[in-house]
């Protein structure tokens, strides 16, 4: 009889066990899961935000290539004036777009430099004769001269440029999505683990009170049945004193 409490006692240890078990997986399961969530996030974040400044860069590009149109335009040193410092105000914003857009994504950060140098190329390049003839032609005959430099020299060299910066948008838009496909399935997986690992704690619990349940029922018929001789000795007893 003395061993049958201490079977319960140790079937009590075994549900408090498989209990803290279950919390312990719980908590390293939901810890986990939040580690992998704040990594993806903050990669998407990275990466959205890259595209956006990447798109306004593209913009800007073709700001210059307006703003240079616009200089070979202008016939007063004034309009010229403005004209050049827009253009330079232009090529300044792009240049730090794109340093902002590499610092957000340095496994880009190579293709975005070429990308810098090759518009750099263009504004300061193959359209500086363009700029240079354009910033001082207030005649027709020297405006007419400048544009025909801008559309031989200059102009053409813009589109491979902006399409360029615009492919590398594209390329952080779909690692982007790629990233959140890849968060979703990892999300999935978890939940789908978390659900088996309760239910397995679940039917590990059920299991052990059913146990406990048996070993208590076992004590309690075992008691009965110690007391059902004594018990029917004293029937037994009133019985016969009843026929005295």
């Amino acid at each position: 009889m003395g061993q049958k409490p201490s079977l319960l006692k140790r079937s009590i240890l075994a549900a408090a066990l498989f209990i803290g078990f279950g919390l312990v997986v719980a908590v390293s399961t939901t810890t986990e899961m939040w580690t992998i969530n704040s990594d993806y996030r903050a990669t998407i974040e990275r990466q959205a935000t890259a595209a956006y400044i990447l798109a306004n860069a593209n913009r800007l590009l073709v700001s210059e290539r307006d703003d240079i149109a616009e200089l070979l335009i202008d016939d007063t040193a004034a309009g010229s004036a403005a004209d050049l410092s827009l253009l330079q105000f232009d090529q300044a914003s792009f240049d730090q777009s794109l340093s902002r857009a590499a610092a957000l994504v340095p496994e880009h950060a190579d293709g975005i430099a070429a990308l810098q140098r090759q518009a750099n190329q263009v504004t300061e390049g193959y359209c500086k004769h363009a700029i240079s003839l354009g910033s001082i032609a207030t005649q027709d005959a020297t405006i007419t001269t400048s544009q025909h430099v801008y559309l031989e020299e200059c102009a053409p060299y813009f589109p491979a440029v902006v399409k360029g910066v615009h492919a590398m948008q594209e390329l952080l838009r779909n690692e982007r999505n790629a990233q959140i496909a890849e968060l979703t399935a990892a999300v999935s997986q978890h939940i789908q683990f978390d659900f088996g690992v309760i239910m397995f704690g679940f039917a590990a619990v059920m299991a052990v009170v059913f146990y406990i349940f048996r070993s208590w029922l076992w004590v309690r018929t075992a008691d009965v049945a110690g007391l059902e001789p004594e018990a029917a000795a004293v029937i037994q007893h009133r019985h016969g004193m009843g026929r005295g």
